[in-house]
């Protein structure tokens, strides 16, 4: 029987639905010039909070906080982690660093808004005619991470992954994305990844689609829906964060 890989990548119920409103900042300014307390500020599908309501939250210091948007000030996409209303910093989840302690208190709207604050050029979605285990399947991931970036070491690579029971119960499956931010031929990274899957004995029969990833199509989304119940079987991998 063949195994599909379906394209379903729809924004899970779970998460909120972001509205576009018009702000004008000067009534923000304003605001909290006037003593009014803004405890929260959501623009372009991303939550932004005060540094102390976020530091309490994600057990996360005020100074490294403060450090990161230093790091961030000048980021061509500085607004992705941190904005300034009035004379106060407001952060989104992205000012966390990468490491997996910093955001084991994300919930997974939370997981979202901090990868879409990450660039990504590729997703791929894995089915494997094995049964294999959670563990099994993370493994499956962290190897293909690693020739990923023994090919490609003087690219800067960002990588998620994470492992999903299948539908009926039996077995696991994976997603992941991808980010170079360099010019690599999308073919080729493309056939790397896809004869790594499929490499050695008759049994590693898969099936994946790998394609270039879309924001509007909510992958990101997608991905994290099971994140709370496989606290193991997820990970961010990158040769530069």
């Amino acid at each position: 029987m063949e195994t599909k890989v379906k394209k379903n990548y729809k924004k899970p119920n779970s998460l909120s639905h972001g509205v576009k409103i018009k702000i004008d900042n000067l009534d923000l300014i304003t605001s909290t010039d006037k003593g009014i307390n803004i405890t929260g500020i959501t623009a372009n599908g991303i939550l932004y909070i005060p540094i102390t309501q976020f530091a309490s939250k994600y057990n996360v210091s005020y100074s490294t906080i403060s450090r990161n948007i230093e790091k961030m000030r000048y980021h061509r996409e500085s607004s992705k982690y941190f904005i300034k209303i009035g004379n106060k910093n407001y952060v989104s989840c992205g000012i966390i660093a990468s490491r997996k302690k910093h955001t084991g208190k994300f919930a997974n709207e939370d997981y979202a808004q901090w990868l879409s604050c990450f660039h990504w050029d590729m997703i791929g979605s894995v089915r494997y005619d094995n049964l294999y285990s959670e563990l099994a399947a993370k493994k499956i991931m962290d190897k293909l991470y690693k020739r990923v970036s023994r090919r490609y070491y003087d690219k800067e690579l960002v990588f998620f992954y994470v492992s999903e029971p299948n539908p009926d119960g039996q077995g696991w499956h994976n997603h992941f994305l991808l980010g170079y931010q360099n010019d690599i031929n999308h073919t080729e990274i493309k056939s790397l990844m896809e004869n790594n899957l499929r490499a050695g004995k008759l049994e590693n029969k898969c099936v994946t689609k790998i394609e270039p990833y879309k924001a509007h199509e909510y992958f990101i989304d997608y991905v994290v829906k099971f994140i709370h119940v496989a606290k193991d079987g997820y990970d961010f991998k990158s040769n530069h964060y």
